[in-house]
């Protein structure tokens, strides 16, 4: 979600609120058209209210104006139906926001260990480059064979000062083929299937689809749209393949009358127990959109601790590994010279 994704959430709180206090809908979207944003965002307001009072729904009206999804105008379109519109329209702008918090956690979580490892590259990169060759001459010198540490590193000096563009072309191909992994969309469901068979990020990727997964049904539910339909759209906004399609086939088992406990109960591998237990806790009391709510922010809380944690864990196990490259080289550098001293 970039920037203009974060105003858009803050602009649909703010008509929320303007509907709330009983100002007509023309005549909001004619405050915020008038409001202290960009350029570009007063006109696309002013492209909606024009929508508006041409006929159109404000579902309709945002999805052509203002780049909102599919599932978001369904969304929309539940609470006009249900004369929701304003408490939709907050429970929206809440659940950008809450997607927009995470992905900024999760970037600055990767920012600092990113960091580090580009230092650790141009300071090993610096040191091949420009202090193993004062070496060289040095070593020339001694009769004696070089130990097989510090001949690797020679050897590794003097191919990248002899190829630098080979180098420089490796880092490229690795950018390049992690950039076209991401962007195909096959590759990037073989990376997603990867992740999901790996323990620990398995669990992140659970709790962060699980508490979207929570978070969009209970919304939608309280917008007063059906529970199945709400599956259905529930699963368009979900980034993991797995998740969208098992959320997809749980729509489709509710239609044939099973609950929704019973059919996370069937998929208990992608699941937690705790949404499993509450669901059907619930559907028992006639709450789970409530339910729902609370264990979004249960699951949410749980891995943002999980992700300090890790990331507390990661910095220092950087910085040592950091230490033990710097300090190979140096001690390939000078191995000889200790040689050399014992035996003189």
């Amino acid at each position: 979600m970039g920037a203009s994704d974060r105003h858009r959430a803050r602009h649909l709180r703010q008509l929320a609120t303007l509907l709330r206090m009983g100002v007509p809908l023309v005549q909001a979207l004619a405050w915020l058209e008038r409001g202290p944003f960009a350029v570009r965002e007063r006109l696309q307001w002013s492209q909606v209210r024009q929508g508006v009072e041409q006929g159109l729904p404000l579902s309709r009206a945002l999805q052509l104006h203002a780049q909102l999804t599919t599932v978001e105008a369904q969304w929309l379109v539940a609470g006009e139906l249900s004369g929701q519109l304003d408490d939709t329209l907050e429970r929206l702008g809440r659940s950008q926001d809450a997607r927009d918090a995470w992905r900024r956690r999760l970037r600055q979580a990767a920012a600092y260990p990113l960091m580090v490892l580009a230092v650790a590259v141009g300071v090993s990169a610096w040191v091949l480059v420009a202090v193993v060759p004062t070496f060289e001459g040095l070593f020339a010198g001694m009769n004696s064979a070089l130990p097989p540490l510090t001949q690797r590193v020679l050897d590794l000096s003097q191919t990248l000062r002899a190829q630098p563009a080979l180098f420089l072309a490796c880092l490229a191909s690795v950018a390049l083929v992690g950039g076209l992994l991401l962007r195909h969309p096959r590759g990037r469901w073989g990376l997603q299937q990867l992740a999901l068979r790996l323990p620990g990020v398995r669990q992140w990727i659970a709790l962060h689809q699980v508490g979207l997964w929570s978070r969009s049904l209970g919304a939608l539910l309280q917008s007063g749209m059906g529970i199945d339909t709400a599956l259905t759209a529930t699963a368009g906004l979900l980034s993991h393949p797995q998740y969208r399609w098992v959320c997809g086939e749980m729509a489709i088992q509710m239609r044939q009358g099973l609950t929704l406990s019973a059919c996370l109960q069937r998929q208990a591998t992608l699941f937690p127990p705790l949404a499993i237990e509450l669901c059907a806790v619930g559907e028992q009391s006639g709450t789970l959109p409530l339910v729902l709510e609370n264990l979004a922010q249960a699951l949410e809380a749980s891995l943002d601790e999980q992700v300090q944690q890790c990331t507390r864990w990661i910095e220092p196990a950087l910085l040592l590994w950091v230490g033990v490259v710097v300090s190979v080289l140096v001690l390939a550098l000078y191995l000889p010279l200790f040689e050399m001293g014992h035996a003189l």
